[in-house]
């Protein structure tokens, strides 16, 4: 059982390497942005809100109002049966041409992958539990992570073909480390080294879809 373990956890780590390279570059990239903004001169800046007030005076002022007052009427801002990640209509595929990713989706999957990350971590805990107490409560919160990295990924809209198919192989990720997750609880309580296997190969097919990812 430890060897298999030592496996889990040395896979994991190979693939955290890879993350932490992706990172330090993403960092690297959001400091020069930061520099060029720093660079512009303050004139530029514009009041935005004061701007949106003056040329929508009563905008909102009708429902502000009727919300002191008590009265029950919609929120001019709410948009019936759209659900939105990043603030853009997720049924609208028009808005980014076929082949590409858009700025959003982008900045979702970065998202997504910072809590996947959260998942390998909590999976590496499992691997390095020294008893079976310690390992149950790693399991558990393996499956929390789990279950956030799922309930994100539910909620991303795609905008065409393209969003949608690594928006699907990070489906085919999160189902291989929820099985590898679920046979790892199995494995523990009856002492099983082949479910405990089983449970590893999961995890490696689950790496080379997030190495194989098509997100230049």
């Amino acid at each position: 059982m430890k060897k298999l373990l030592f496996l889990l956890l040395a896979s994991f780590l190979v693939l955290a390497a890879c993350g932490n390279e992706e990172e330090e570059e993403k960092k690297s990239e959001d400091k020069k942005e930061t520099a060029t903004k720093d660079d512009k001169p303050e004139k530029e800046e514009k009041p935005i809100k004061e701007t949106k007030a003056e040329d929508n005076p009563n905008e909102n002022s009708t429902w502000a109002e009727a919300q002191k007052e008590g009265e029950d009427i919609e929120d001019p801002s709410e948009d019936d049966g759209v659900t939105t990640w990043g603030n853009e209509d997720p049924n609208n595929l028009d808005e980014v041409p076929e082949g590409e990713l858009s700025e959003n989706f982008g900045l979702d999957l970065e998202v997504h992958m910072l809590t996947l990350g959260d998942v390998y971590d909590a999976i590496i805990v499992i691997g390095e539990s020294e008893n079976g107490e310690d390992m149950t409560v790693a399991i558990e919160d393996a499956k929390y992570q789990h279950d956030r990295l799922q309930g994100n990924l539910d909620i991303m809209p795609t905008r065409n073909e393209r969003e949608k198919e690594v928006k699907a192989d990070l489906q085919k990720v999160s189902n291989l480390l929820k099985s590898s997750i679920d046979k790892m609880d199995e494995a523990v309580s009856i002492e099983d080294e082949e479910v405990m296997m089983s449970a590893v190969e999961d995890v490696e097919k689950a790496n080379k879809i997030v190495e194989n990812l098509d997100i230049e």
